[in-house]
This record gives C-alpha cells, sequence and structure tokens, in this order.
C-alpha cells in the first residue's frame, strides 16, 4: 500500500501499549460492569486474584484486551489489541505480536518494490525493449484488483501471495540480468 501510494515511512509508536493495563494495580480497577461491558467473562474472581498477584502475569493468565486513552486514564478503549507489536515474555523479554510480523514482511515487501524498480532503471538502459520490462511495470504499478487504496484491497489471501511471489520472481529475474555486471563492477 505504501509503495502504491507514494508513501516513503511509517510511523508506529504504540509498540507495547496495553502492557500496563496488565498490571495487578489496572486488575485492581476492573469492575464487574467493566467485565460485563467488554464480555470478558473469562476474567472470574478466581482469575482476577491471580492476576492481581505479582508473580502471575500473561503468558500463563489471559491477556486484557484493551488499553486506557492517553488523554484520559479513566477512558478505556473500545479496541481489542490497541496495536501492541510486542508482548511481554518471561523476565520482560519482548515477544513479538502477528502484527510486528505483518509489518516485517511489508518492509520486505516494499524493500522487493525499491528493487524491482531499480533493476528496471537499469533495463531500461540496456535493453528498452526486453520482455521483462512491461511484466515488471504491471507489477510496479500493483493491480486495482490487489490495491486500489486505502480501504480497496483484496482480502484474498490466495491473491496476495500469488501478486507476492510473481514479485520476487520478477526481483529475481531481472536482478540475474545484471549478475555478470555486478561482479566486473567489484573488481574496479
Amino acid at each position: 500500500m505504501n509503495w502504491k501510494l507514494n508513501i516513503s515511512g511509517l510511523l508506529y509508536w504504540g509498540l507495547n501499549r496495553e502492557w500496563l493495563t496488565n498490571t495487578p494495580e489496572e486488575m485492581r480497577q476492573v469492575t464487574p460492569e467493566f467485565i460485563k461491558q467488554r464480555a470478558l467473562e473469562w476474567l472470574t474472581p478466581d482469575v482476577a486474584a491471580k492476576m492481581m498477584a505479582r508473580g502471575s502475569r500473561w503468558p500463563e493468565l489471559p491477556w486484557l484486551p484493551y488499553f486506557r486513552s492517553v488523554m484520559n486514564t479513566k477512558s478505556v478503549s473500545a479496541t481489542n489489541g490497541g496495536g501492541n507489536l510486542l508482548y511481554p515474555g518471561p523476565d520482560w523479554e519482548p515477544w513479538p505480536s502477528m502484527r510486528l510480523k505483518n509489518l516485517r514482511d511489508g518492509m520486505q515487501d516494499y524493500e522487493y518494490f525499491v528493487m524491482l524498480k531499480n533493476n528496471v532503471e537499469r533495463l531500461k538502459i540496456k535493453n528498452a525493449k526486453h520482455p521483462l520490462l512491461s511484466k515488471a511495470q504491471q507489477i510496479l504499478a500493483i493491480d486495482d484488483g490487489v490495491l486500489g487504496g486505502e480501504t480497496r484491497y483484496t482480502k484474498d489471501p490466495e491473491r496476495l501471495l500469488a501478486f507476492r511471489r510473481e514479485l520476487i520472481k520478477l526481483v529475481q529475474e531481472t536482478g540475474k540480468l545484471f549478475q555478470g555486471e555486478a561482479i566486473q563492477n567489484q573488481g574496479r
């Protein structure tokens, strides 16, 4: 999406925002009304007592799926997850979330686009009629059926994976055209 919309950066500031809402101090603020409102039926008095004990926490106990507002600590978010990229493992070692793994994959994909663009620019100079050029340029443009805009994109994982495989294949194929040149240039 960043590639197609020409967005060159990403700011993600809530890496571990919910960690504070999963502390014994936070558990003392949880009321029966809150448990009902947030559909936390699993949060029985026994589980709550364990969560308030200093020795017990996630992953041994369930994770509280909410966070308090930065602007107003009495305001609780209705979202689940709050954007955590990391969760606290044993001894507070950071454990990656699926969000973090997806961001990693997205950054790798962006780099594939950069590599393909560079290969296309070199190929235009070397052979402007090369058959891989049109395929590579189509991939670089990203078909609207894969991504049409900020809110228009396929939710079909097979289609996304097929697009990613084609992108990687073209990076490799176009890169092979310059392997000998890279070796020759290294010796200079």
